[in-house]
C-alpha cells in the first residue's frame, strides 16, 4: 500500500480482537487511478455494539496509518467460503459493495 508492506493477516487479527467481533476479512483493491486502497469486512456478534470509528481506532493504535482499511463495512451475515472451506476475502467484500 503506497509503497509499504503490510500485512493483511495482521490486520484482521487486531480486527478479531475486538469486543463483539466474531470475524474479520481485509483485502486490498485497486482503484482507478492505479492505487490501492484497504477495505475490511468485520462480522459483527448478534446483539454486539460495534462502530467503524472504534475499530479504526483499534487498527491505528496498534499499527501504521497504511493498514488502517479506508473503507470498513459491518454485517451480520456469515462470510463466503471456497470450494476448499477458507473464506472468500473477495467474495465477502464484494458482496457487501454490491449493497
Amino acid at each position: 500500500m503506497r509503497g509499504v508492506r503490510l500485512s493483511l493477516d495482521a490486520v484482521e487479527a487486531v480486527l478479531r480482537h475486538q469486543t463483539g467481533v466474531a470475524d474479520a476479512v481485509v483485502t486490498a483493491r485497486g482503484r482507478g487511478s492505479g492505487d490501492r486502497e484497504l477495505l475490511a469486512a468485520v462480522l459483527v456478534e448478534p446483539g454486539a455494539a460495534v462502530s467503524n470509528l472504534a475499530l479504526r481506532s483499534a487498527v491505528s493504535s496498534t499499527l501504521t496509518p497504511t493498514a488502517v482499511p479506508s473503507r470498513t463495512f459491518l454485517t451480520t451475515e456469515p462470510f463466503p467460503v471456497t470450494g476448499t472451506g477458507k473464506t472468500d476475502r473477495d467474495g465477502a467484500i464484494s458482496r457487501l459493495l454490491e449493497r
